[in-house]
């Protein structure tokens, strides 16, 4: 019995943990090698670029949590 008691307290307490939300996050994808990605929100008008690497991989980080829209610039 104490087993199932000890178990009880430490199952409460694990109730009571914090959970944090993501403030922040990330875009990647696929584009043509070199070529320039741009991220633009629409929720606050923040726009940010990357160039696709050589095998055409992209990664846009610690974006702010949002709506956005992701377009290949012409060059």
């Amino acid at each position: 019995m104490p087993i199932a008691a000890a178990f009880g307290l430490c199952a409460a307490a694990g109730s009571f943990a914090a959970h944090a939300q993501a403030t922040a996050g990330s875009i990647f994808g696929k584009a043509p090698a070199g070529e320039i990605v741009r991220a633009h929100s629409v929720t606050n008008g923040l726009q940010r670029d990357v160039h696709a690497d050589d095998k055409g991989r992209y990664v846009l980080r610690a974006l702010p949590v949002g709506v956005y829209d992701v377009m290949l610039v012409e060059n």
